[in-house]
């Protein structure tokens, strides 16, 4: 609905452009509105794309030139698009849209006459700073000043009177905290005539704690925060401390660049913390299906196409997700980097699982974390050098295969299959459809391969097609136990022990002591899909000696029968191999008292981490060399369909990112650096859009081609600069500029003549005037009343909720409300409990998301319901109640009391009109409270009490309230 305006500050519509034509801001969007829709990523009729100039400049199926730079005469465009309109080959089609209008032929022309030249869409190419426009005027005191006021000169606009100064208090407290401000602080401010009073007043807002939890909440909508799962049943899961370490972060002004790097890769860290760790919650907050019958892989697939989507939303304010299935239908991504971005997120260990997959838990003493951190680094180690000595063994080792085998398996319908491999050795299948059951044998001998006493046997349990495997992985395993015997003449069977086991995975050591052990039932899984051979190296007790080249030995592989795939297909063996090698290591070092204690080690270790007092948190954290997934091209952005394989990898048309085979980090730190033109404006941008109500670039959510362009071009250059270069990254910073500006200075009180001028304020010419978010409408009602807690972080918290509302899962994820007078229960609306499936009803109702997605601005909306749930819900009735008891129980006239709670509320002291409407009000409520008491005792109170309570909550109701 503001495209039309916006467009007119960015493109001149009417003649042709009087100097040369910007491709960037005059032709492109003539592309994207009439033409990108058959030619551009998605389709390419005729064989062009006018996204890409190779594509455009080119000889299209009819065999003419689509464009000859310098030569419109020739170019084949200018004569589509001139022809008339009811002629067959006109561009665009009739079906596709209306013919050009004059002016944009003329452009077309124009631009081909000065020889087509092509640059990249303009938030794409570098930041530019041009010096500031020269403008005559007091008003103009800072650079953002004087570009607004150049812009509205140009329109014949001009700036508003500064706002009052309780007007601008109310404002920069709310935008800043999302808090009145205190009736102290506007005694205080009103005081202070000095020339620093308004930079005062920001600088305590910014120190103020109130304030990192006011745009932490900005933060968490980009990052799609809940505390559950969102899919499914959607359960509950541990990840407010990835909450409360946002929260700090801006309460420390932590760099946006660090804040960048900490969150998309802080694992990867040389020197991380545990904090660090934490921070990678944000691509952990991915929604997960814990619903039985779901294919885990699938939904780990999705899982990385949202974090790719996500990272490119919030960062780069681009809309990569249009690219799974086909080229960006606007924008210069070809598909192929779409799932070079996917390589980027597709090794990390977590695999849509259980909730508390490759978690850590966060001691709730920050003295403790420090020891957590180097438990946790110490269990990594230990289990890699497990690994290594291990891995070392097993190349060194001879392995001999068994000869004449006979492989059977039973219990439950899977058919035994001996093959032979390239090598000449067995190699067993299952297949058929697998039972809970199973138990797989096979009899064999040894030949005469071995001639030293065996000491070891290794089972490796592969994918039954391993080169697809890597891309397309296939059923993990579970097994309870594997079990070695000699089979005697007389048909009895002597059992061979194990001593130990190792396997190839070093996050698996400790985990499969049971393997060896019939009496035990944790034996050794892959629970995830496999996309690698796995395999488990059993050391023998004691050497086997004795034995012939035609003794028959038994191997049984017992399930067991725990299911996969949230519980719905039984874990079975489907391929295994098995040998045995002679190398006296395996007993003399891979079982030795030092190898065992090394052992017990990593299982202290595990044990350590499990027992720290704390919330467990999900963290991101790679699979371990070797285990690495292949990354293969959807083809048409099918999951199960797929093409040739991909390297990690940026979009061309952005900056070359520095390494040739880049990983999360470098993926990270290509984000934040200044060379990357988007990261800065984008949110600069959203910066701009939570102070104003209207960004620089309307469409947050798209600074692609679809998008609008910006309303200010250099004055957001000039802000991403700021940031970057001035303000080095600092948020704080980057608000304080902007807050003392006079353009945010501006009343918001203007005529209806000005309004009507600039109906949407594109142009900055009257201050903003926004409507409270969600947060705020709740936590200000606490506030005035004098019930909010400033009680910080900790865990999630359960306010009232209206009855009904929970009752789907009362029966196991609990609502339990917290008692009145409860810290928890008064709480700021930022620690209230985010379910994906039933939002909190006092966020849904304001426009606040649900979170399953990056959401990138709230759309606001007015409705019959949000003033039901104000006047109505149970936390607001207890808020007027409350407030009631603040203002009424004080010695004064009932005059003074009401305007007293109106300026608690409004921050404005209220005019005798105001006043004496309050007071007929609260004689009607009383009257009627008298008339029928009970409706009063109904709640408690005595008829002047009820009547109070209801005054209240009409001034907690007012526009005048529930706007900043």
């Amino acid at each position: 609905m503001l495209r039309l305006p916006l467009i007119l500050t960015s493109i001149t519509l009417g003649l042709p452009a009087e100097g040369k034509v910007d491709f960037a801001q005059e032709i492109n969007p003539l592309f994207v509105k009439h033409c990108t829709a058959c030619h551009g990523g998605v389709k390419e009729a005729g064989g062009l794309s006018f996204i890409y100039r190779e594509k455009a400049l080119i000889a299209g199926e009819s065999g003419e030139m689509a464009i000859v730079p310098g030569k419109p005469e020739e170019s084949e465009l200018m004569r589509r698009i001139t022809l008339p309109a009811d002629d067959d080959e006109i561009m665009p089609q009739a079906k596709h849209g209306p013919p050009l209008e004059a002016h944009e032929i003329d452009l077309f022309r124009q631009w081909i006459s000065e020889g087509a030249e092509w640059s990249g869409h303009w938030s794409m190419t570098p930041v530019e700073v041009t010096e500031p426009p020269q403008v005559e005027s007091d008003w103009a005191h800072t650079t953002i000043d004087k570009h607004i006021l150049a812009t509205l000169e140009a329109r014949g606009l001009t700036p508003s009177e500064p706002a009052s100064r309780p007007e601008w208090l109310r404002r920069v407290t709310l935008d800043l905290t999302g808090l009145l401000p205190t009736m102290q602080e506007l005694g205080d401010y009103l005081a202070d005539e000095s020339p620093e009073a308004d930079a005062k007043v920001v600088d305590r807002l910014l120190a103020s704690p109130a304030y990192s939890e006011r745009w932490a909440s900005l933060w968490l909508d980009l990052a799609r925060y809940a505390d559950s799962e969102g899919l499914g049943v959607d359960n509950r899961r541990d990840i407010y401390p990835y909450r409360n370490w946002v929260i700090e972060a801006f309460d420390k002004d932590m760099p946006f660049d660090e804040f960048t790097i900490k969150q998309l890769a802080g694992d990867l860290l040389p020197e991380r913390s545990l904090d660090d760790l934490v921070a990678t919650g944000f691509n952990r907050l991915t929604t997960q299906n814990s619903e039985g019958g779901t294919d885990d892989e699938e939904f780990r697939v999705m899982a990385v196409m949202d974090r790719a989507a996500t990272t490119y939303n919030t960062w780069q304010g681009l809309t990569m997700e249009c690219v799974q299935c086909h080229s960006h239908p606007y924008d210069p991504i070809q598909h192929e980097e779409y799932f070079q971005t996917l390589a980027l997120f597709n090794n990390t260990r977590d695999a849509d699982r259980n909730a508390n997959e490759v978690s850590i838990r966060v001691p709730n003493e920050d003295r403790e974390k420090e020891k957590v951190l180097q438990t946790f680094d110490a269990l990594q180690k230990a289990e890699q050098d497990y690994l290594t000595l291990t891995k070392e063994m097993d190349n060194e080792s001879a392995w001999y295969p068994p000869v004449d085998s006979h492989f059977t398996t039973r219990g439950s319908s899977l058919v035994a299959e001996t093959r032979t491999t390239e090598e000449g050795t067995p190699d067993f299948f299952a297949t058929g459809t697998p039972g809970g059951g199973a138990r797989h044998t096979v009899e064999f001998s040894l030949g005469n391969g071995p001639q030293n006493p065996l000491t070891v046997l290794k089972l490796t349990v592969l994918p039954e097609d391993i080169e697809t495997a890597r891309h397309m992985a296939e059923a993990g395993f579970s097994l309870k136990n594997v079990q070695l015997s000699r089979l005697k003449e007389d048909g009895s069977a002597e059992n061979i022990p194990f001593q130990h086991v190792s396997t190839s995975v070093a996050h698996n050591q400790g985990y499969v002591r049971g393997l060896m052990d019939p009496s035990k039932s944790n034996g050794w899984s892959v629970t995830t899909k496999m996309f690698h051979p796995h395999w488990a190296a059993l050391i023998l007790k004691e050497p086997l000696t004795d034995y012939q080249p035609d003794d028959r030995f038994r191997l049984e592989l017992v399930h067991s029968g725990a299911k996969g795939n949230e519980s719905s297909v039984p874990m079975v063996v489907r391929r295994f191999q098995f040998a045995f090698s002679d190398l006296p290591d395996w007993i003399e070092q891979g079982a030795s008292p030092a190898r065992i204690d090394a052992f017990r080690n990593i299982q202290n270790l595990q044990n350590s981490l499990a027992k720290v007092k704390g919330p467990r948190t999900l963290i991101m954290h790679d699979v371990e060399p070797g285990l690495e997934r292949e990354m293969r091209l959807f083809i048409r952005g099918n999951w199960m369909t797929r093409g040739e394989v991909i390297k990690p990898g940026t979009p061309d048309h952005l900056p070359p990112i520095e390494s040739e085979e880049p990983d999360r980090l470098d993926f990270a730190k290509w984000l934040a650096s200044s060379e990357n033109p988007l990261t800065a404006r984008v949110w600069v941008n959203r910066l701009w859009h939570q102070l104003f109500g209207l960004g620089l670039v309307e469409t947050l959510e798209d600074f692609g081609a679809a998008g609008m362009p910006p309303s200010h071009p250099a004055l957001l250059d000039y802000l991403a600069h700021q940031f970057t270069e001035e303000h080095q990254w600092s948020t704080k910073e980057m608000l304080r500029e902007i807050a003392l500006s006079a353009t945010y200075r501006q009343t918001a009180e203007v005529s209806a003549e000005k309004r009507e001028q600039d109906a949407h304020n594109i142009y900055l010419s009257y201050g903003p005037r926004q409507r409270m978010t969600a947060e705020m409408v709740r936590d200000t009602a606490l506030q005035a009343a004098g019930l909010l807690s400033e009680k910080r972080l900790g865990g999630i918290t359960f306010p009232p909720i209206p009855g009904g509302v929970w009752k789907p899962f009362q029966s196991g994820d609990k609502w339990n409300t917290a008692a009145r007078g409860s810290d928890d229960r008064y709480r700021r609306m930022i620690y209230t409990y985010m379910k994906r499936e039933i939002p909190f009803p006092g966020m849904a109702t304001f426009d606040a998301p649900s979170r399953e997605f990056c959401k990138q601005r709230r759309m606001v909306s007015n409705t019959p319901l949000q003033a039901l749930m104000t006047m109505n819900d149970e936390a607001f009735f207890e808020a007027a109640q409350a407030f009631a008891k603040r203002v009424f129980q004080k010695e004064g006239q009932l005059p003074e009391q009401i305007s007293q709670a109106y300026q608690l509320a409004t921050t404005e002291i209220p005019d005798e009109e105001t006043i004496s409407k309050l007071m007929e009000a609260y004689e009607t409520f009383l009257k009627k409270y008298q008339s029928e008491p009970q409706l009063a005792a109904d709640i408690n109170a005595t008829p002047e009490e009820a009547a109070r309570t209801l005054l209240c909550s009409v001034i907690l109701n007012l526009d005048e309230t529930l706007t900043r």
